[in-house]
């Protein structure tokens, strides 16, 4: 638990909507409601994998307007304005904030989910999480988080499968960037 409240009072200056919530808010939730839902380790690295992601992005104009940007990084980026201002102007989409920042991680996926059945089954295994109800996975940041996880499945006798994930998003609840790891896909 100490971890986790030097970790939100650590990096609170990355988001406009906790730097609004007093700390001891923030302290208490995660006190009385994380226990409950599951591990805090999980949490911890669910947090602390969004914080990286949030702390690491640059705005994409800057990106543009730097000479040493890659070509095709350079030329991803300008189809994802082009994308977002046609989804705005065009569609009538509602603009969030989204997507106007670019991160970069060292790694091939921004998340690995695991999904697990019980051996000779075809029922999947169901996470709840905090404000997205269940869902058919377990996601990580760190791959050999995810690794670990799933050879704790196995011994409990599930079939389990590891799938790296490129594209993440928060649905909303944060001003989501583009992640390296989205631009490897067709335009």
């Amino acid at each position: 638990m100490k971890q986790l409240i030097e970790h939100f009072h650590s990096h609170i200056k990355y988001n406009s909507h906790l730097r609004r919530l007093p700390i001891s808010t923030l302290i208490l939730v995660c006190y009385l409601v994380l226990p409950g839902c599951s591990s805090i380790n999980y949490y911890f690295q669910s947090i602390s994998g969004h914080f990286e992601v949030i702390r690491s992005r640059q705005a994409i104009d800057q990106i543009l307007s730097r000479t040493g940007t890659q070509n095709t990084i350079r030329q991803k980026l300008i189809a994802t304005k082009d994308i977002l201002d046609f989804a705005h102007q065009e569609l009538l989409l509602p603009d969030n904030g989204s997507y106007r920042h670019y991160t970069y991680l060292n790694r091939p996926y921004v998340v690995w989910n695991v999904i697990a059945a019980p051996a000779y089954s075809m029922e999947t295994k169901e996470w709840c999480y905090l404000f997205l109800g269940c869902l058919s996975y377990r996601g990580f940041f760190n791959q050999a988080a995810a690794m670990d996880y799933a050879n704790s499945l196995q011994k409990d006798n599930y079939e389990v499968y590891i799938g790296g994930v490129s594209a993440y998003s928060t649905l909303g609840w944060f001003k989501d960037p583009v992640i390296n790891t989205m631009l490897n896909r067709e335009d």
